[in-house]
């Protein structure tokens, strides 16, 4: 949350931009940094502590925010009160980035997201392990045209990966399922009037799917899939 500056909630009818979403849109925009002087903030709960730290770099500014789960305590009479092997579970979340303004009419932004859950739990010959995250990282290149038309082109990389493990005295079972997504996409904005913006744009994506399924020895089931995607709009705001 220290790192988001504003969120916004779509449940329906939203713009011809977002089109081929399912159900609804989240954006969230996060914070650019502070390009005056440095400064740090951070958190402390019963489940997670957090830090975010900015400050101003070359022509831009920069902003680190990360978080970090402390349930160790928790987790150890949990383990106890379950009589179990083995318990934990934890999280964390790193967040970086840096905005440019690189002349009048153009500016560049660099971010970076990773991020994992891992759970372990063992009961004498019965065990599981679950572990699951996240990485993302983009570009974008924001250029005004002239003073009524102005454009952004953005490219991202994502990946998302699961892996689970379960095994008892008998068998070991490991499924392992990573999506990786490849990005280019591209708005301009013309703006005629105040009351009138007429918007074109598109978008260009490579998704792959990776999943495997069976025994530590013996994989029962592989599926290594790609697949492409790409869309252009047009839309036309009057207010």
């Amino acid at each position: 949350a220290d790192a988001a500056k504003s969120t916004e909630l779509l449940r329906g009818g939203y713009p011809a931009k977002y089109g081929g979403r399912l159900s609804s849109v989240l954006n969230v925009i996060t914070n650019e940094g502070n390009k005056e002087e440095f400064e740090g903030t951070g958190g402390l709960s019963l489940m997670a502590s957090r830090l975010t730290l900015q400050g101003p770099v070359a022509k831009g500014s920069w902003l680190v925010s990360a978080r970090r789960t402390h349930l160790d305590p928790i987790m150890a009479v949990a383990k106890d009160a379950l009589d179990a092997k083995e318990l934990s579970y934890n999280f964390y979340d790193l967040q970086g980035k840096t905005h440019q303004v690189l002349s009048h009419s153009d500016q560049l932004t660099l971010s970076a997201y990773t991020g994992q859950d891992d759970l372990l739990y063992r009961f004498d010959e019965l065990g599981f392990g679950l572990k699951w995250g996240n990485r993302t990282i983009s570009t974008k290149w924001t250029h005004v045209f002239d003073n009524n038309l102005f454009g952004n082109f953005l490219f991202t990389g994502s990946r998302f990966k699961a892996e689970t493990n379960f095994d008892s005295e008998d068998v070991e079972l490991l499924e392992y399922n990573r999506l990786t997504d490849l990005s280019a996409k591209g708005d301009l904005s013309y703006f005629a009037s105040d009351r009138h913006t007429f918007e074109v744009g598109f978008n260009i994506k490579r998704q792959s799917v990776q999943y495997e399924f069976g025994e530590k020895e013996r994989n029962w089931f592989n599926l290594d899939v790609e697949a492409y995607h790409s869309a252009v709009y047009a839309q036309d705001n009057w207010i």
